[in-house]
């Protein structure tokens, strides 16, 4: 059939006009877009906020001075020089052997969980480390020295451990040599969600051997040694606290949950002496949990979501961090390829208005609320925002709040948890001091000060003194008000079935008495 010259002029037309039309709408969209993160930068920066991933890159080290080329982590990582950038590398290889150098543990990546038992939560719950089945397990395992003759499970786990003295005692030196740590990191990859981090999960299997080797040395009367092990690990962590991202934070908080369970046996059972609790309250109260959380936020938006935005403004940018986020790199559902590729389409001022979306509710929600020198945590601002997400249907400017703000909140659940715990390990070492002086507890904190203490944490929640109560077992609690805002006398909730106390409910609690999981009529409400 012959299409008339008029019809072919009016479908150009309505073609030219619907071009158009897109075309207006994408300029449009992309110029409010823009001025809407440009304007939501402005405001931010001047209250003082960066969004120059600059501002928060570790500045370079030279490798003489940095603990990361230092033979314990440069033999692991087998760096190797990008040929694109100039730069050293990780590498896969690389990566590979570095678990290598401590595999075989009985806990961490790969490791073999079982082997802690019902020991996983330790001090949360009252429990010092099972070392009987850590005994069992280093027996029944390939590679691990082992006595003929009967040994103590302390004894036995010492030995076993001896496989990893080398390493440590490397690292011992590197950190005494090399006061600085800098990981060989490219902060400018595109886009940033690919950013390599591999050596949290050597560090993090460090920390797990510390803590069992000064665990097994406390259970077999060598305090000297399990205090070496105990300040060996704070300083690793307080070398590599640097490191600006949120993984770094979330990794951090776990590393400080493992170095607290020597120091609470030594507490539970008195055998720290009054010198080694004053150099472990020293090393505990160096510690700003909310300090590194805060600066890690920062340094995750301005790395991140500005880095993120700028990827997505390139041709395929948003797929391929639609994908990465996905967690699916390789060979995507087809309905997840189509989806994203369509969504690669929209226009690009939804993007900066999500990014700037983001940033808003970052700073009101996860920044704001913490208070580095008043030593203070907003719970309540915290859960607001965790409620606001929720509430949101999901649209193109809420979709970096959606994905995102979720991870910072449930971080900063944790970081109050943490400091809480780090403070109330720093106190329970001045009240064992006191102990160790006058064979009885004090009456009341305030005793403390000053022989004892210089000045005692506030609670971070309520900014009231640490709550202090003596048990009928002859020994007392310390807590702080937990995530709820609401003192309930020290009560810890262990959820039914649960291994460790919920942290939402209940207090925030530091005691020696085992805990056994409630029943069901006895849980919060």
């Amino acid at each position: 059939m012959k299409i008339s010259h008029r019809v072919l002029l009016t479908l150009l037309s309505v073609a030219l006009v619907t071009a158009a039309i897109v075309a207006l709408f994408y300029a449009w969209q992309d110029f409010q877009g823009a001025r809407f993160w440009a304007n939501t930068r402005h405001d931010l920066e001047a209250r003082g906020e960066s969004f120059d991933a600059a501002t928060f890159i570790p500045p370079p080290i030279p490798d003489d001075q940095n603990l990361a080329f230092a033979p314990f982590f440069a033999d692991a990582y087998q760096y190797r020089r990008d040929p694109a950038t100039g730069l050293l590398t990780y590498h896969h290889a690389g990566n590979d052997h570095a678990f290598r150098v401590m595999d075989g543990l009985p806990f961490g990546i790969n490791g073999d969980k079982d082997a802690q038992g019902p020991s996983v939560p330790g001090w949360t719950t009252g429990h010092a480390l099972d070392l009987a089945r850590f005994q069992s397990y280093f027996r029944s395992h390939q590679g691990f020295p082992r006595a003929d003759a009967p040994q103590t499970p302390a004894a036995a786990v010492l030995l076993a451990l001896t496989r990893y003295t080398p390493q440590l005692d490397q690292l011992v030196q590197g950190i005494a040599a090399r006061p600085r740590c800098r990981f060989p990191i490219n902060w400018t990859q595109q886009p940033p969600s690919k950013i390599n981090l591999p050596q949290y999960n050597l560090v993090q299997r460090v920390n797990e051997a510390l803590r069992l080797r000064a665990c097994a040395a406390l259970s077999g009367g060598d305090t000297d040694a399990a205090l070496r092990d105990v300040e060996l690990g704070f300083q690793l962590h307080h070398d590599m606290e640097s490191e600006p991202l949120l993984i770094a934070a979330l990794v951090d908080l776990t590393d400080l949950q493992i170095l607290l369970q020597p120091i609470w046996e030594g507490l539970a059972a008195h055998r720290w002496s009054a010198a080694q609790l004053a150099r472990v309250q020293t090393v505990l109260e160096d510690v700003d949990v909310l300090k590194s959380y805060r600066r890690a936020v920062q340094g995750d938006r301005a790395i991140y979501f500005e880095g993120a935005r700028r990827a997505m403004h390139t041709a395929g940018g948003i797929y391929d961090e639609l994908l990465v986020d996905a967690g699916d790199r390789s060979d995507p559902k087809w309905s997840e390829e189509w989806m994203y590729r369509a969504l690669s389409l929209v226009p690009s001022g939804w993007v900066d208005e999500s990014a700037a979306v983001a940033a808003q509710r970052v700073q009101q929600f996860c920044i704001d609320p913490v208070d580095v020198p008043g030593h203070r945590l907003s719970a309540y601002a915290v859960t607001t925002g965790e409620h606001w997400v929720a509430r949101q249907r999901m649209r193109p400017s809420i979709y970096l709040s959606k994905i995102e703000l979720p991870v910072f909140t449930s971080v900063a659940l944790r970081v109050g948890r943490t400091q809480a715990a780090v403070g109330e390990a720093g106190v329970a070492c001045a009240v064992e001091r006191f102990y160790v002086d006058h064979h009885a507890y004090p009456a009341a904190l305030s005793e403390l000060i000053p022989a004892y203490s210089a000045r005692l944490p506030v609670d971070l929640i309520d900014g009231k003194p640490l709550r202090y109560q003596a048990t009928p077992e002859g020994r007392y609690r310390l807590w702080c008000v937990g995530w709820n805002e609401r003192d309930e006398g020290g009560l810890t909730v262990m959820p039914e079935g649960a291994a460790k106390p919920d942290d939402k409910q209940g207090d925030w609690v530091w005691q020696y008495d085992p805990l056994q999981p409630p029943p069901t009529t006895q849980r919060s409400k």
